[in-house]
């Protein structure tokens, strides 16, 4: 759920990642906040977290920060890197807030697991109903599989709608079910017979389901792989716990297969790289190659500013807006400049990061993702280490589809589940000594449930 605060059109259409938008959940997390820093400032408090994570996490919003000052000597817009500086330092604010107020990680698993069955069963709905459910006092996109734009699959000459959830696009729930999902898989391996246990496997299934129907080619690849190391991992180090969960994961997989075989002529497309949508996919993402070589090209060092990546794009074409003459063709040519629709970021968080910050923001943000896998590999070598193999594996996720998308850096929900990642991991580092001391006091029991 969001509010449009400044919209921005371009030739009739409505660009996406020019204009400033609120959304119901930045509201929440900044309740949460305004509640939590006084208590915080008064009993003086406060834990920063795995220094490898943090620390790199503060130097980046303070040099996002600092590019505003070119962002005004472009004459970019300054309106949009505040907003998106002010954002990243919300959500780094909410990572710190869970490492202070987590204490089990019931407090985090609990409400992923009901906001991924949400978003599974919307997505099934639309999948089945080729159409939106028409779910306005939630926000839900309006989806057209006839109108263009929107994430199809092409079945003999039909357009098939992808599953969204409440997400602005199928990718990014595939992306978020994905991940999220082998963040629950502790609790599960865990299943004893109770009725919250079965509860969160039946909320699993869902997310699988909306996985699936979600035709998201990377984020099925990324699951397989998170399931399967999870696998091994629970074959290696405690086989006889393995016993409990077997019955279940085999239900799941059961009726996951039932709903692949049925919509077997629908994923099968999916994999043809000859079908037309496939081939317009990857001739976008070729002419995002060269846009961002041009963009880099004249900013090396310091990029062209936090959140400018798309208006640098509309900078650039009506620079060169008029009549021109192209050796190419030897003669005058106009250029109209292109549809807004056209201007997207490069889908690639690691290019998109060193082309809006430069060489200096892409060090921070490679030493973060350094870091955080540090950290979580120092998990995996404790007590607790299946929650620190699917923290770990969950991060793997999102680094892998930050390769082929952009989202985890552009989209307020691919952020939020980037800083969920983190905290997490933060959660657990913070936690994981629980039986040393240290400064003379004993830290906290943190347990799975």
């Amino acid at each position: 759920m969001r509010k449009v605060i400044v919209p921005v059109f371009h030739q009739g259409a409505f660009v996406e990642y020019a204009a400033i938008s609120l959304y119901a959940t930045d509201l929440l997390i900044m309740a949460l906040l305004i509640i939590w820093l006084p208590g915080v400032l008064a009993k003086k408090r406060f834990c920063w977290g795995p220094r490898a994570i943090s620390w790199p996490l503060v130097a980046l919003v303070v040099w996002m920060w600092l590019s505003l000052i070119w962002v005004h000597q472009l004459g970019l817009s300054l309106l949009v890197g505040s907003w998106t500086a002010g954002h990243f330092t919300l959500f780094v604010l909410f990572y710190l807030y869970l490492i202070n107020n987590v204490r089990t990680i019931r407090d985090i698993l609990w409400p992923l697991g009901w906001g991924v069955a949400c978003q599974g069963l919307i997505a099934l709905g639309q999948y089945f109903s080729n159409h939106s459910l028409g779910l306005k006092w939630l926000d839900e996109s309006v989806l057209d599989p006839n109108q263009s734009g929107i994430p199809v699959v092409i079945v003999d000459g039909v357009r098939r709608l992808r599953g969204h959830g409440l997400l602005p696009h199928a990718n990014l729930l595939g992306g978020f079910l994905a991940t999220s999902l082998a963040l629950l898989v502790p609790w599960l391996y865990a299943v004893k017979r109770q009725w919250p246990h079965y509860l969160m496997w039946l909320l699993f299934t869902i997310g699988v389901l909306g996985l699936v129907v979600s035709l998201s080619r990377s984020a099925w690849a990324v699951f397989l792989l998170s399931m399967g190391g999870l696998a091994l991992w629970a074959l290696w180090a405690r086989p006889k716990k393995l016993r409990a969960a077997i019955l279940p994961g085999l239900i799941v997989t059961a009726v996951t297969l039932a709903l692949v075989i049925s919509q077997y002529s629908v994923i099968v497309p999916r994999f043809d790289l000859s079908e037309p949508v496939e081939q317009i996919s990857l001739s976008d993402r070729l002419r995002q190659w060269g846009e961002f070589k041009e963009v880099y090209r004249k900013h090396p060092v310091v990029g062209v500013g936090i959140g400018q990546y798309v208006p640098y794009l509309k900078y650039l074409d009506q620079s060169t807006l008029g009549w021109s003459y192209r050796e190419d063709v030897d003669g005058w040519v106009y250029n109209p400049g292109r549809d807004g629709r056209y201007y997207e970021p490069v889908h690639n968080i690691y290019l998109l990061a060193i082309a809006e910050l430069g060489i200096v923001g892409g060090a921070l943000l490679a030493l973060i993702l350094i870091g955080a896998l540090v950290v979580v590999g120092g998990l995996v070598r404790k007590r607790r280490a299946l929650v620190g193999v699917a923290a770990l594996l969950s991060w793997l996720s999102l680094l892998v589809l930050g390769l082929i998308d952009h989202y985890p850096w552009t989209l307020q929900q691919g952020r939020l589940l980037v800083f969920l990642v983190l905290g997490m991991m933060a959660v657990l580092s913070v936690h994981s000594g629980y039986n040393k001391k240290r400064g003379g006091r004993k830290k906290r029991q943190f347990a799975l449930s």
